[in-house]
């Protein structure tokens, strides 16, 4: 009789650590029609629409990342805002910074949390680094500033070059990218991570044969690596993440086939994954390079629906069972109830899965053919 009740309950101890599994995920917004792609962070497969522009009216989008709640946020460039979307469904859930939030935030481009849980935003024109609060998006600037201003203008702008990605450091302070497009005064700029105040210029552009600072971050090895922004190149440079000394050219430029680099992100295995922007001279594709010796690994992820590549993130969310509606990890009658019920409506709600923005055929084909799955 124990036995049986001891395997009863590891039967069920199982099944339950099974359904809150997490599933680690790539996403990549898309410049081109304001949506997010996502695809399996493992095999870089199973594309889909994820966050969709129909429900969140957003605009051109560029810079993505996931918070500490697990939800994705994202740089509305168009509309000055910075727009979250569900984690785990890919719902629109809310304008996280509306417009106006910051009077002086007018072209929202990257975007990260720091430490202190709080969302740091970099304006590509202006050149400042805004704060919000992490929890809230209210506007936090640092002491003795305005608006939301954590780092002001006319350092990272300076001479008219744009700001491009921030990141933090194993040190805790902030380093953000200085664009120049004539290839002569930019780098990537150290700022103190509770002050905002400027550090030092961390690496200068020419720095290893260095021709530009657009995208960053910071590897397993604690090492700093940028990428340039260059139609039919763009390489990936390693410096120290100690004293940004050059170290080596770790993605020699072009290197399986990677042009106009807009974005970069280290994988959980350790690798190196690039987009490549379509409509300025890319291909809309996510290259994957060896985390070992940067030597090119292969294409990630290509195609629809990617359109117009620019920010990507790794992150980790629990996986919903295609069809699976109401979200308790069985496509069943339940979900074919909550389809009809809704069919023909407008979408924008977890029964419009193919987010579409209307219930349609597509939808209820979809509950069809995965019924029964996870029961």
């Amino acid at each position: 009789m124990k036995s049986t009740q001891f395997l009863a309950v590891l039967s069920l101890a199982l099944s339950l650590s099974m359904a809150f599994a997490q599933q680690d995920y790539l996403v990549v917004s898309c410049y081109g029609t304001g949506d997010i792609a996502r695809f399996d962070g493992t095999t870089g497969l199973d594309g889909s629409l994820f966050g969709s522009q129909v429900c969140s009216s957003t605009g051109n989008l560029y810079g993505i990342t996931a918070g500490p709640d697990g939800h994705l946020y994202i740089a509305d460039y168009n509309n000055a805002e910075i727009k979250r979307f569900d984690g785990r469904t890919g719902l629109f859930m809310d304008t996280f910074v509306p417009a106006g939030t910051s009077t002086l935030m007018t072209e929202p481009i990257f975007l990260k949390f720091g430490p202190d849980g709080n969302l740091y935003v970099s304006d590509y024109a202006a050149g400042y680094v805004m704060r919000f609060d992490g929890a809230t998006g209210a506007a936090l600037p640092a002491d003795g500033q305005i608006d939301a201003i954590f780092v002001d203008t006319g350092v990272i702008n300076a001479g008219g070059n744009r700001a491009g990605q921030l990141d933090f450091g194993p040190d805790g302070n902030l380093y953000a990218c200085s664009w120049d497009r004539n290839f002569a005064t930019g780098g990537v700029y150290r700022f103190d991570g509770t002050t905002g105040a400027l550090i030092d210029l961390f690496v200068a552009d020419g720095s290893g044969g260095l021709a530009n600072s657009w995208t960053l971050d910071f590897g397993l090895d604690g090492n700093l690596y940028i990428a340039e922004y260059i139609l039919g190149g763009g390489g990936v440079y390693r410096y120290s993440g100690a004293d940004g000394s050059f170290m080596d050219v770790f993605v020699q430029p072009g290197d399986g086939g990677q042009s106009n680099t807009y974005d970069m992100a280290f994988g959980p295995n350790g690798d190196l994954y690039l987009t490549s922007l379509f409509h300025e001279g890319g291909d809309d594709q996510v290259r994957q390079y060896s985390g070992a010796d940067g030597s090119f690994v292969g294409v990630f992820s290509s195609g629809p629906p990617i359109n117009g590549a620019t920010g990507l993130a790794f992150y980790s969310a629990e996986p919903v069972v295609p069809g699976d509606v109401n979200l308790d990890g069985c496509v069943d009658d339940t979900d074919l109830a909550i389809i009809l019920e809704a069919f023909g409506g407008s979408g924008c709600a977890l029964e419009d899965i193919d987010k579409s923005g209307i219930v349609d055929d597509t939808d209820l084909a979809i509950v069809l053919e995965n019924f029964g799955l996870g029961c």
